[in-house]
């Protein structure tokens, strides 16, 4: 179903059409000023008016959105209170606009990724000339991420099998997480290097080159 959706999406509108409005929408809603609520009210019917023309999955954004909502109401806390343009006033209508607005923009690139793939937009950023470097690095992101998920995953099964059900106060917890992190990360700086070094043996030169661009080139 998701791959029907995609496709009909990429018939209605060109991949690189998507994305390059996708980013200066962003940039317009992040540049709106604090209070705009009619103009942040117009760019987010705009968005409401694509998310609808692209057949975007209202369950799965909604959802995406939600699990990530925390993560916002931290940073517009944080940005609220800190505010230089805030002058002494209540810092909840400030909290209030600077959720609101970074909620729209979360909401376009949600979007953006529901309805292209991954391949599908790293592929429309090297054809917009996007730097080899960032493209490849994108690439490899997205092809092991599985990869780093599958190795968490055993990490935290192997973590449980050594504590034997022992209940962990929440610093023991917290401490535990962090050395799985810090664990994670050399291990995958390890495999990445060892993943490099294997591709160059093989004649690798940076480029990324997929079967779509030979056909094209047909």
């Amino acid at each position: 179903m998701g791959d029907e959706t995609q496709i009909s999406a990429e018939r209605r509108l060109d991949p690189r059409w998507a994305l390059l409005g996708c980013l200066g929408f962003v940039v317009a809603v992040i540049l709106t000023p604090l209070g705009a609520w009619k103009a942040l009210g117009s760019e987010a019917l705009l968005l409401a008016f694509f998310v609808g023309y692209l057949g975007v999955n209202l369950g799965s954004l909604a959802r995406r959105w939600l699990g990530l909502c925390p993560l916002l109401v931290v940073l517009a806390v944080l940005l609220g209170i800190s505010h230089p343009a805030r002058a002494g006033e209540h810092a909840a209508g400030f909290i209030a606009a600077i959720l609101a607005r970074n909620g729209v923009a979360l909401v376009a690139v949600l979007a953006l990724g529901l309805v292209y793939s991954a391949v599908t937009l790293i592929q429309t950023l090297r054809r917009l000339g996007c730097p080899a470097l960032v493209v490849s690095t994108l690439h490899f992101m997205n092809r092991y991420s599985h990869v780093l998920v599958e190795e968490r995953n055993r990490m935290l099964i192997a973590s449980r099998a050594r504590s034997f059900g022992r209940k962990r106060s929440l610093w023991a917890r917290w401490s535990m997480l962090g050395n799985l992190l810090g664990a994670l990360f050399l291990r995958a700086m390890e495999r990445g290097e060892r993943v490099h070094t294997a591709m160059v043996s093989r004649g690798w030169d940076g480029t990324i080159r997929s079967l779509a661009d030979s056909e094209q080139t047909r």
